[in-house]
Formats: structure tokens, C-alpha cells, sequence
């Protein structure tokens, strides 16, 4: 060490010091320095020192141990251990049981393109008609309200009845009295006019009903 004559000194080499107490100002506790991973108990005093962001806040840990909580939960995700999820319309969760339906019942819609869509053909819906008395010469019973393939036929009674699906010009279908019949692959025509008579002249037929779609 080097002094000048303008009382200015001038280390020029190591200095060491003795030792040196780190404590607290206000309660005259001496802290511990040791490495950060050395195991400690929550009466050791330690120093430590801790990131803050621009504004000098101490990051809120609570809120970094929800996260990694939360982070841990999404870890676990696979085909032994889903993901539970609600499904909600505004807020209140979708129905899952039976019964009547209501605002959070989940509905179906099949696509144009399905072919069971084509086959129900929803545009057009099915048409019905009923004869409850036969006559000797042909009575409308249904008319189509679009192009058809299907038609179901049921008659009561005891006497039998012929059904045409075109306007009677042919005696298509011989259907006997007290039977259900179903016929698949027609050709009913939009606006065809479909009806039935007795089979036997005199023999009315009772409740002739006719369903095409």
C-alpha cells in the first residue's frame, strides 16, 4: 500500500479480509451462504436472491405452481388416462340422459350426400291417404307429392281390393282382404294418383290405407 502526500492511498495488491457477517438489520440474524442446492430447513437463514421483471416485482410462484400443475395434468393425456371434458350450449352442460328434449340436447343431421339421406329423401316427406268404403270403380285414395319408390298397403275387412299407381290406368297390385303388404322398387310418378277398388264387383272393401314414399 502506497500513501501520497495529497492523502490519497492506493492498493496496489490483494486485500483480504477477515470474516464477514451478512445479517439482518432488524433482527441481527446471520445468514447462510451456502451452495442452492444444499438441503435446508425452513428455520435456516439464507441468502438467496430472486429474478424480477421491469418493474422490480417478485415473480407470484403460486401462480408458476398452478401452471406446473396444470402442465403435469396435460402430461398424462393418453389412451389410458383422457382428457375429461364437458361439453356446454351457453354455459350449461349438453344433456346425456333420456327423455324430453330441451335446449341442450345434442342433435344429428345427416350429410346431403349420405345414401341413407338419399333413401329418406327428406325433402319430400311420405304421403298418406285412406278409402274407408270400396266402390266397383276406382277411388283416390293418396296422390304423390313427389317421385316415389316405396309404397305400404293395408286393408281390412273380408273383401279384397286391386290398387293402381297410375291413376288407374293398369290393375297393378291384387291385395287381399285383412293383410299388410309392402312394395319396393316402383315407379310412381310426381303427382301420380294412386287408387284402389274392389276386386269383386259389389264387394266393398273396408279401410283401404295407402303410405308411398
Amino acid at each position: 500500500m502506497t500513501f501520497r502526500p495529497t492523502n490519497e492511498s492506493t492498493i496496489e495488491a490483494d486485500i483480504q479480509l477477515g470474516a464477514v457477517e451478512i445479517k439482518d438489520a432488524a433482527t441481527d440474524t446471520r445468514a447462510v451462504v451456502n451452495d442452492a442446492n444444499t438441503a435446508r430447513t425452513t428455520s435456516t437463514d439464507a441468502l438467496v436472491v430472486q429474478n424480477v421483471d421491469a418493474e422490480g416485482h417478485v415473480p407470484d410462484w403460486s401462480d408458476l405452481d398452478d401452471i406446473r400443475t396444470a402442465v403435469q395434468v396435460m402430461d398424462d393425456w393418453d389412451d389410458s388416462n383422457y382428457c375429461n371434458v364437458n361439453l356446454n350450449v351457453a354455459g350449461t352442460d349438453v344433456a346425456a340422459n333420456t327423455g324430453t328434449l330441451n335446449a341442450q340436447t345434442l342433435r344429428v343431421t345427416l350429410a346431403t350426400d349420405d345414401p341413407v339421406a338419399n333413401a329418406l329423401e327428406p325433402s319430400a316427406p311420405q304421403a298418406y291417404g285412406i278409402d274407408t268404403a270400396g266402390a266397383d270403380t276406382y277411388t283416390t285414395v293418396v296422390t304423390a307429392n313427389a317421385a316415389r319408390t316405396h309404397m305400404s298397403v293395408s286393408l281390412q275387412g273380408s273383401n279384397d281390393a286391386i290398387v293402381s299407381i297410375d291413376g288407374g290406368t293398369t290393375d297393378s297390385f291384387y291385395i287381399p282382404a285383412n293383410s299388410i303388404h309392402v312394395f319396393d322398387n316402383l315407379n310412381i310418378a310426381n303427382s301420380a294418383i294412386i287408387q284402389g277398388k274392389n276386386a269383386s264387383g259389389g264387394n266393398n272393401y273396408t279401410n283401404l290405407a295407402i303410405t308411398i314414399w
